[in-house]
């Protein structure tokens, strides 16, 4: 008989409301039966729950099985998402909190246009601090001005590292900031990297002689910088010579702007000797620069070869018109040249004159703009000026032509020039010499009245009646001078004396125009060896090791294809691992734990004295291979996400 089975209900309440009646038995092998069904039926209604109960619920900090860890696949769209991400202004309001600075609202309003304007907003190097990380995953802007804004190098090192992990920024303005010989590494390190920038401007910004080594380098390994802007620098002759050797290396730059330097003697050959190689640079400004003689003859000199170059500008380089006649000898077989400014120079109407020839006389000048305010000319010039426009419209080959001028002298003729500027006593030896009469012959045909004495009015007649050209004015003035006894009349004695000095006056200027050549000849040959020598450091340029070009010895580099870099002295570092510098957000492990968190975005005070640069770059992903949204990734609201992926670079 079998014993019946004593059982007690046992009821279970569910999160739906529902209860469940589960009985409890007593039979050792039923039980099991049961238990074993009933912990089948526990193990549905928990994974039920588990797809029922909303993400939100979830700890902070929790984290699924594919959140622990980095992939490169692709997620679904519609998996739930365990963290949220901060946008750009999340990013830049933390910095400012973190650095102690007040935010710009600007900024704010600004970060998601492509063009950006900060100038004149007194950032400071701590302001600089707090816009790069926001701008490190801005997709937006494409133009960036942060002009005059005090950002020194201790900014600078931030905004470089900035610029080599944001690649969309193609458009910079840095001008008048103050970065010094240390700003110049950090951005000349930067452009040997970057990729994306066009056109950079760093006027104003205290570049000594050194920084131009810095510079080459950048001119040698940066193919995709397309303006680039050093003027109102203190760059001379040392600094001249680097540059000239980036300029004949760099096959990208096509406007150059130097002006405002002072690139003379040496420095002006060199950079001059640059130009000659060089074939890409359409615009060059080197005005305000001291270039003088030496530098214009150079420019000829590099005009004759270069066939890119189209805009000149050497205004306000102490030019004269001997300058500007060597110069002419350029503009002569030149065939590109369109626009050249030379104004503001001490040229004379000749050398201004001379200019106008060698464009005139050459078939295949292409010049449509000749600027020559400040400098006199004469009515020669506005002849020929005016037969020039003539003819370039009437040609089709040629283009239409113009020139600016501010200042106008009448060409005078010869016998005005004779009879108003001449020394009446040099045109009367002149007349003597050309006619080949004696002294005494001449006094004795004014003597009408044979008193060895000749008055005023005979002195007139005799002018007038040999034909000598000699104006009222110069006639009085020959009477006052031969006058040594001042008793109104001329003796043959004082006729005498006056033309001795006339001799010894031409024997001395034969004396010196013949020294003047001598040194003429000379300063060629000095400006030959000079020339020669900038042309073969041009052509064969040593690397800087960050010393002077002509004097410490050079370590070579090895050549490379053309587009391919160097490699940058960044990545030859010791590498130096840190999480943030100055205020830098960067990727910090996923942790739950608060004070850990807070201790990753410690800034550092701008104020501590800087280690030397270690290849320590904040922005810088730990794996090459890792995309930067999922390198920023963090748990919940300190996490770092850019609103839309970006390419691996």
């Amino acid at each position: 008989m079998v014993k019946p089975i004593k059982a007690s209900v046992k009821h279970t309440k569910m999160p739906n409301s529902t209860e469940i009646v589960q009985p409890v038995v007593n039979n050792q092998e039923e039980s099991s039966l049961v238990h074993e069904s009933i912990k089948e039926e526990d193990e549905e209604e928990q994974e039920q729950r588990e797809e029922e109960t909303p993400i939100e619920n979830a700890t902070v900090g929790e984290q699924t099985d594919s959140d622990a860890y980095d992939t490169d696949l692709d997620v679904e769209d519609d998996m739930p998402k365990a963290y949220t991400s901060m946008t750009g202004k999340d990013i830049y309001l933390r910095s400012c909190e973190q650095l102690g600075v007040v935010p710009a609202s600007y900024f704010l309003a600004h970060m998601n246009n492509p063009s950006l304007n900060m100038s004149h907003h007194g950032l400071g190097p701590r302001g600089a601090k707090a816009i790069s990380p926001p701008l490190v995953v801005n997709t937006s802007i494409t133009d960036l001005n942060i002009e005059d804004n005090w950002i020194t190098a201790d900014g600078t090192k931030d905004l470089a590292d900035m610029l080599l992990e944001n690649c969309y920024i193609a458009d910079l303005n840095m001008s008048q900031n103050k970065l010094g010989s240390k700003g110049a590494e950090y951005m000349c390190d930067m452009l040997m990297e970057n990729t994306t920038l066009r056109s950079v401007n760093l006027s104003a910004n205290d570049f000594k002689d050194k920084d131009a080594m810095y510079f080459a380098d950048a001119f040698r390994a940066n193919f995709k910088l397309k303006e680039f802007d050093l003027s109102k620098n203190a760059f001379c002759e040392l600094g001249g010579e680097w540059l000239g050797q980036g300029i004949a290396a760099n096959e990208s730059i096509e406007y150059l702007n130097l002006s405002w330097n002072h690139l003379r003697l040496k420095g002006a050959l060199a950079v001059c000797a640059g130009m000659k190689i060089n074939i890409t640079i359409k615009k060059l400004d080197l005005s305000w620069n001291g270039f003088a003689n030496d530098g214009a003859a150079a420019m000829a000199e590099a005009l004759k070869t270069n066939n890119t170059l189209t805009w000149l500008d050497l205004s306000h380089n102490r030019i004269t018109g001997e300058g500007a006649r060597l110069l002419a000898k350029g503009l002569s077989v030149n065939d590109t040249l369109r626009t050249l400014k030379i104004g503001n120079n001490p040229i004379d109407a000749d050398g201004a004159l001379a200019l106008l020839r060698a464009i005139a006389d050459n078939e295949k000048s292409a010049m449509e703009d000749l600027d020559l305010t400040g400098v006199s000319v004469n009515e020669e010039f506005k002849l020929l000026a005016q037969e020039l426009a003539q003819r370039s419209r009437g040609s089709s080959s040629r283009h239409s032509f113009r020139y600016n001028i501010n200042r106008t002298e009448d060409l005078r003729t010869d016998f005005d020039s004779c009879g108003m500027d001449a020394d009446p006593m040099d045109v009367l030896q002149d007349f003597l010499e050309k006619k080949r009469l004696r002294l005494i012959d001449l006094f004795r045909n004014f003597d009408k009245d044979l008193s060895w004495k000749i008055s005023p009015k005979e002195f007139k007649n005799g002018i007038k009646n040999a034909g000598i050209r000699m104006g009222n004015q110069q006639m009085r003035q020959l009477m006052s001078n031969l006058d040594y006894d001042v008793d109104g009349q001329i003796n043959y004695k004082e006729l005498l004396s006056g033309r001795k000095e006339v001799l010894l006056r031409k024997r001395e200027d034969r004396k010196k125009k013949e020294w003047m050549e001598k040194l003429k000849r000379a300063e060629q040959e000095r400006f030959l060896d000079a020339w020669n020598s900038a042309i073969k450091k041009a052509t064969s340029p040593t690397p800087s090791p960050r010393g002077s070009p002509s004097g410490s010895p050079q370590v070579s580099r090895p050549s490379s294809a053309r587009g391919s870099r160097p490699t940058s002295p960044r990545s030859t570092r010791e590498d130096t691992p840190r999480f943030i510098s100055g205020n830098m957000l960067v990727a910090t492990p996923v942790s739950s734990n608060e004070e850990a968190l807070s201790s990753n975005f410690k800034p550092t005070s701008p104020e501590t004295k800087r280690s030397p640069r270690k290849n320590s770059n904040p922005f810088k992903l730990e794996s090459s291979k890792r995309p930067l949204s999922s390198s920023l990734s963090m748990p919940v609201k300190y996490n770092v996400k850019p609103a839309t992926s970006r390419t691996n670079r």
